[in-house]
């Protein structure tokens, strides 16, 4: 009786070696994306947190209007706070700091500038937003 041997049907050592270095650059490739994903959506948190706080800055200087009259009444431009970027009192990881700029005697332009304290750019701002304030007598209009 003869016994027929029949070819193994296999993989090889090096078609392995070769799949695993391919599924391994597969992976490292997710995992850089996810990486990515991650940073960017750190960013657009750190972003909105900013405007949030720039508007309610803004609302709150055009609300206070007789303190901004005050302050701008006997010059052109001014800083608030006086002494530059101050903390943001509802989120202790942002800073602010508004730049008036009076048109004209019931008119004041307004930019207000937030920063991050978690980001290693002091200098640079995360936002900034523009708005006018009325200045009257008696509150904003």
């Amino acid at each position: 009786m003869k016994i027929l041997f029949r070819k193994q049907r296999g993989s090889s050592l090096v078609e392995i070696i070769v799949a695993v270095g391919v599924l391994a650059v597969g992976l490292y490739a997710i995992a850089e994306g996810l990486q990515m994903s991650r940073a960017g959506t750190a960013r657009t948190i750190t972003v909105l947190q900013a405007d949030v706080a720039a508007s309610n800055i803004l609302e709150l200087l055009q609300v206070k209007s007789d303190s901004v009259a005050e302050a701008l009444k006997n010059q052109p431009a001014g800083l608030i706070p006086a002494e530059g970027w101050s903390e943001y009192a509802s989120d202790p990881h942002l800073e602010w700091k508004a730049e008036l700029k009076k048109k004209d005697n019931n008119i004041a332009l307004v930019r207000v500038s937030v920063r991050s304290k978690r980001t290693n750019s002091k200098d640079v701002p995360v936002l900034e937003r523009q708005g006018v304030i009325v200045l009257s007598a008696g509150g904003a209009r």
